[in-house]
């Protein structure tokens, strides 16, 4: 029973971008003065018809979140949780590197006109 499920929502997450195209192309080839060359696919939110829009981000982004909650516990590697533990957050910079410069451009630019 796991595996099938597993296997379902993997599927819905294959589904996921084709869906959200087709909705989306049906809809701006059905409205009109929608242009695909000047008008994103998200303006389709607007107007009377924007519910329609919305509701394919909602089923897309449900499709999209069950396959990425299945696809996490089958990744492989050195990071995957175990059971019963939270994930750990994964060091993006290297020991020692601030995310911020620790001098600012004003105390430099003092500097360099205190050295001239």
């Amino acid at each position: 029973m796991a595996a099938a499920t597993t296997r379902s929502l993997l599927g819905w997450g294959v589904v996921a971008g084709p869906f959200y195209l087709v909705v989306g192309l049906a809809q701006a080839l059905t409205r009109a003065g929608f242009d695909l060359t000047r008008h994103p696919l998200t303006a389709l939110l607007l107007g009377d018809l924007g519910w329609l829009q919305l509701l394919n981000f909602l089923l897309t982004g449900l499709m999209t979140g069950g396959c990425g909650g299945r696809l996490r516990p089958r990744a492989p590697g050195p990071h995957r949780p175990s059971r019963g533990s939270a994930a750990r957050p994964v060091r993006a910079l290297p020991r020692g590197q601030r995310c911020l410069p620790t001098r600012t451009p004003s105390a430099v630019s003092r500097r360099a006109r205190r050295s001239r």
